[in-house]
């Protein structure tokens, strides 16, 4: 088994860095995220700390060969669930809860309303986007996009694709 968080600056020794005379020391914790590049939650993520100014290393769990439900990621992610994000020792699961820790440790404005009328709406959108329209899009993206990349002989399910456009259009018209 292996340690999926151990790479780029945390795979390094720390050096601890002194201010002053050296008797306070000061850490600087790198975040880390474990995603698939193909996944909307990991983009999610991923804009939200290039808009909060936080540099994240990144490293791939790839979805195409189905390493989400490996042990080593299981380890960290009981239910295989993506994104991973850990600082120092520290790992939120998700894009709901990484999206909210990003937020919460970035600089600049907070990206959610301030307003109760404006952010009760716009949670209501997300949760429509979320609930009604994600479930077609990862099928779409399993069978079109991932599937394909882990298996040069995979064949899209017809079916599944046809359903997944139909119920999105459906959706989105009955929304305007």
């Amino acid at each position: 088994m292996s340690d999926l968080f151990h790479f780029g600056t945390a795979a390094k020794p720390f050096e601890s860095q002194t201010e002053g005379d050296g008797e306070m020391s000061k850490q600087q914790y790198i975040m880390q995220l474990l995603g698939f590049p193909g996944d909307p939650d990991t983009l999610k993520v991923m804009l939200t700390a290039a808009e909060k100014g936080i540099n994240a290393e990144t490293a791939v769990v790839d979805m195409s060969t189905k390493q989400q439900d490996s042990d080593d990621y299981r380890k960290i992610s009981p239910l295989g669930i993506l994104p991973a994000l850990k600082e120092a020792n520290f790992v939120v699961l998700g894009e709901h809860g990484t999206c909210v820790f990003v937020e919460g440790k970035g600089l600049g404005t907070f990206l959610a309303p301030r307003n109760a009328a404006v952010l009760a709406e716009q949670n209501y959108w997300i949760d429509i986007g979320r609930t009604e329209v994600q479930p077609h899009v990862e099928t779409l993206m399993q069978e079109i996009v991932i599937g394909p990349m882990g298996d040069a002989g995979y064949s899209a399910d017809d079916a599944a694709v046809c359903s997944s456009k139909n119920s999105a259009i459906s959706t989105t018209r009955c929304l305007k």
